[in-house]
């Protein structure tokens, strides 16, 4: 039924409204032909694709309303529908009739949720960066129907918000805690217990993203199965009330924490499971995880882009799939293969799809699941009663802070004395789609022949597709490969060549673009840096190198004669690293693959540092990429004499009117040129007539605000390139 409803959206996609034909016909196709009541399953069947269909043709019926530029509405009324605490600020989720979907703001003042205002609002659509590994920020609000952000002007409070009383509770625990608690196991309480992750501080957030128990952090099934089972121990598994007094809390703590997707899969499970042992037969666990999934997905069919979505019900299956496998490992004994075939069900379940989207893989993560999961119990019974006494009197409920925090503290300090082992964290990189549909079809089989009995045929069905995943995985690549990553104001490139990984350039760093980049690259290691020259828009980038562990930096390569005091550059001089001064006629050669420096000149005196910038060339024999920095006219005219034609070449200062003169195109004359800015930065880049000389010219003109992040790669005498949106 799960797979029919699929699809259903698979036809909305294809055929749009006329995808709603085709169950009805083929229904009736049907049953005029063989009417018998001993096939049910096909109305079952049919109703499945109709239903599957229908939802994605509504969906795509208003969400053809979005707004695609940026509108400014005045004087309009809102309401607040969800509040998120931030320090001193608040994330504010707002609906209004005047526009089709949700708007997130920020706001300094404190407001509550159903509050209804009355503003000025700019609305922009969100629109993510288009580099390679970024989080994908535009699919996880669009999940929450949220599709813009905006600021407010001239609010006007019409009514005092309320809202609904579960989210009343929920911000004010949240509040309550954060204001009591000290930092951070305040935030590290509030998300295991409410799901309020904004007052979670990052460095333990990305410590525990990248062991791979970030799953303690967000609301799920194991938070609800905890749940489920405290209530029952506390009222009884014999009682005829406990169950309807257990599904009661459990929903009840569903929708206090915000129902997310991955808690609802859990309390529809526990619900049927309920039902059916209450009716005297026995739980059908994967039917009732298809059933969960089946209305997760007519209620909201984008519940299949959220990552909490995929990661709880492919660790829910595998952890069913599984339960059976251990009972054949005679060589281990009982307890142990009790203890450990959860943690290592769920681990071989996830690890895929944990690695596409955070790259990083934790060999440690059984052990720390080992020792981190048993103290969940008493987080969860100790912090309750804790979040009750606050809801109570909040005097009692801090006296009863004691015992919480001193286990908060274990599993913080538990989780940081793991990652600072040696080997902690893997960098391993994005598996390619491919890749995960064959390690999956190959885990499925094993699974399956670890079910069959001795003797029967099908037993090695999982090594070839695990074989072509491999081969996949490690194939051949390209001779060399070059990214020009949307930074916004600024430059950096990502090249890749004869097994080694350059970056030219680091842009201004409030983007935080490259080490996502790195990550889904399997990067940790990075040959060479190449500076244009010291400007913020290009250098600042480099602090989030210097500041993470994961990440080295073998050489750097610096432009000679660049004054380098109060700037980044001093910095990356103080490391004691290896720093090579270049200019031009400097030469790096990697293989087949050549890096020369064009400018400056040993010798030369320079007006300004932009007139100074490093001027980069490198090729492959067939192949070229200029990097001009911020070169202007003045030291375009100094190079003319002996600058030879590029195929691709990042233009100059952003695509100014103040380089790449006409005379400069014609000796270059680039098939692909590259502008790496922010058309609404203020600077005015890129320049209307340096674009139109540039498209006399015959180039192709991508500018990363536009696209995204260009991707160019050849192995041999052709190249070929693609856009991140």
């Amino acid at each position: 039924m799960l797979a029919v409803f699929g699809l259903g959206a698979i036809l909305a996609r294809l055929l749009s409204v006329w995808s709603l034909l085709l169950p009805p016909a083929g229904a009736w196709l049907y049953y005029r032909k063989k009417w018998n009541k001993k096939h049910p399953i096909w109305l079952i069947f049919m109703m499945s694709l109709w239903i599957g269909s229908g939802r994605w043709c509504i969906l795509k019926f208003w969400e053809d309303r979005v707004l695609t530029d940026q509108r400014r509405y005045q004087g309009i009324e809102a309401v607040v529908e969800n509040v998120s605490v931030m320090g001193e600020s608040q994330r504010v989720i707002l609906r209004s009739d005047a526009f089709y979907g949700r708007a997130s703001v920020i706001l300094q003042e404190d407001i509550r949720v159903g509050t209804r205002i009355r503003a000025d609002i700019l609305l922009n659509p969100i629109q993510n960066n288009g580099n390679p590994g970024e989080f994908d920020s535009k699919t996880y609000q669009r999940v929450r129907g949220v599709y813009y952000y905006g600021r407010l002007s001239h609010m006007e409070i019409l009514r005092q918000g309320k809202g609904s009383v579960f989210g009343e509770i929920r911000q004010s625990m949240a509040e309550r805690l954060l204001r009591v608690l000290p930092q951070p196991e305040s935030g590290l309480l509030s998300a295991i217990l409410l799901g309020e992750d904004v007052g979670l501080d990052e460095e333990y957030r990305s410590i525990f993203q990248k062991l791979g128990i970030s799953h303690i952090l967000a609301i799920s099934g194991l938070h609800v199965g905890m749940i489920y089972r405290i209530l029952q121990k506390i009222t009884g598994k014999k009682r005829r009330s406990s169950a309807v007094i257990s599904l009661a809390g459990l929903w009840g703590y569903t929708f206090l924490t915000g129902a997310a997707a991955s808690t609802i899969r859990a309390a529809v499970i526990c619900t049927i499971a309920a039902f059916q042992k209450r009716g005297g037969g026995k739980a059908d666990s994967l039917n009732s995880l298809a059933a969960s999934a089946w209305v997760l997905l007519v209620w909201n069919p984008l519940y299949i882009l959220d990552t909490g979505f995929q990661l709880s019900f492919v660790c829910t299956a595998s952890l069913f799939l599984f339960s059976g496998v251990p009972n054949r490992w005679f060589w281990i004994p009982r307890g142990a293969r009790q203890v450990l075939s959860p943690t290592i069900a769920i681990l071989i379940g996830s690890m895929p799809i944990s690695l596409y989207y955070f790259y990083t893989w934790s060999p440690y993560q059984i052990l720390l699941n080992l020792l981190i999961l048993p103290a969940m119990g008493l987080v969860f019974t100790m912090g309750g009663v804790v979040l009750l006494l606050f809801w109570l009197w909040e005097g009692a409920g801090r006296l009863c802070c004691g015992g919480i925090l001193y286990l908060l503290r274990m599993i913080r300090y538990c989780a940081q004395w793991v990652y600072d082992l040696p080997g902690a964290v893997w960098i391993l990189g994005r598996p390619g789609t491919a890749v995960l549909c064959l390690y999956y079809l190959g885990w499925g089989a094993w699974i399956w022949r670890q079910n069959q009995p001795e003797g029967r045929r099908g037993r090695h069905l999982s090594w070839p597709l695990w074989g072509i995943g491999v081969i996949l995985l490690f194939g051949p690549k390209p001779l060399w490969s070059c990214t020009f990553l949307n930074v916004g104001q600024g430059d950096c490139c990502v090249l890749e060549t004869e097994g080694k990984v350059f970056l030219i350039d680091a842009g201004p760093g409030y983007t935080k673009s490259i080490q996502p980049y790195l990550l889904s690259k399997g990067i940790h290691r990075i040959d060479g840096v190449w500076v244009s020259h010291g400007d913020w828009d290009h250098v600042e980038g480099l602090m989030e190198l210097l500041v993470d562990p994961d990440f080295t930096v073998e050489n750097w390569y610096l432009p000679q004669g660049e004054q380098h005091q109060g700037t980044a550059l001093q910095k990356i001089e103080n490391l004691g690293k290896q720093v090579w001064h270049v200019a031009a006629g400097d030469q790096l050669r990697i293989g087949r693959t050549v890096f020369t420096c064009l400018a400056p000149r040993k010798d030369g005196t320079y007006a300004n540092s932009n007139q100074a910038s490093m001027v980069l060339r490198f090729s492959d024999g067939h192949n070229s990429i200029l990097f001009c920095g911020d070169l202007d006219q003045e030291g375009e005219r100094q190079l003319l004499e002996g600058i030879e034609r590029c195929d691709i070449m990042k233009v100059a200062h952003h695509g100014s009117a103040t380089s790449s003169s006409a005379a400069w195109l014609e000796r270059t004359a680039p098939n692909l040129a590259v502008i790496s800015c922010d058309r609404e930065g203020g600077y005015g880049h890129p320049d209307p007539e340096v674009v139109a000389r540039l498209e006399e010219q015959g180039s192709t003109v991508c500018v990363t605000d536009d696209v995204g992040a260009i991707q160019v790669w050849a192995s041999g005498k052709y190249w070929s390139y693609k856009t991140g949106r």
